[in-house]
């Protein structure tokens, strides 16, 4: 699967040391104002699970005209519904594929929240009796990595805002009495928690997401708390 999830995995990692950093620091407001600027690149210039999907997609349609060619084979003989011909069954598999992959794209579009729920009604609104190889579903299991990638866009946005929470502290010498306090200079904008919906809650240094699943973990890894050493 093009989709890295190991890597999105080391993203989490990152935000983490990063939230243990800010729990007792001792950095300027030249720093941290660096350090927001780097994490604003960085976030710029990050793919997208569209991008991955993207690239899957042409892998899979690349396999399927080799299919198509002869070169390669499939794991399933036809049935009676392609009467027979390979060559029906792969023209059949191609349509499945650009029809779930134009549905992902859509999928897309929605706020990072709802995405999840959406690609699970998509895969049970599959016709039952349509070929099913997981490979060539771009549904199958999907579910996951939207998941996955709401759940580190929340990390690196609490990442973020935790950030510029410090720069505001670090250069006005208090917190800020409310999130919308560090738009525009320190945060280009208040967002909502991607994985919830729900905006994150703040009381003088402390951020918090309150969200779907939290309390599996007891919330540890999404409470950040910004104070000096």
């Amino acid at each position: 699967m093009v989709v890295d999830r190991s890597g999105r995995q080391l993203q989490i990692a990152a935000a983490a040391q990063w939230r243990s950093v800010l729990l007792k620091h001792g950095l300027s407001p030249f720093e941290l104002e660096t350090a927001c600027h780097l994490l604003d690149r960085l976030e710029a210039s990050r793919p997208s699970l569209l991008d991955a999907i993207q690239a899957e997609h042409l892998q899979r349609r690349r396999n399927l005209i080799e299919c198509f060619r002869g070169r390669d084979s499939l794991p399933s003989d036809p049935g009676w519904r392609n009467l027979g011909s390979v060559r029906l069954l792969i023209c059949e598999m191609m349509n499945n594929l650009e029809q779930d992959f134009e549905t992902l794209v859509k999928i897309e579009t929605l706020p990072t929240y709802e995405r999840e729920s959406a690609v699970e009604r998509a895969e049970r609104s599959i016709d039952p009796g349509r070929v099913r190889f997981p490979y060539f579903s771009p549904l199958h299991k999907r579910s996951f990595d939207f998941r996955l990638d709401a759940l580190i866009r929340t990390h690196l946005v609490l990442m973020r805002t935790a950030t510029a929470i410090a720069w505001y502290e670090a250069e006005q010498g208090r917190y800020p009495n409310s999130l919308s306090d560090l738009v525009p200079r320190y945060l280009a904008q208040v967002v909502a928690c991607p994985l919830s919906g729900k905006p994150f809650s703040y009381d003088h240094g402390k951020l918090c997401a309150s969200g779907v699943g939290w309390e599996a973990n007891g919330g540890e890894d999404v409470n950040w708390t910004i104070s000096r050493k």
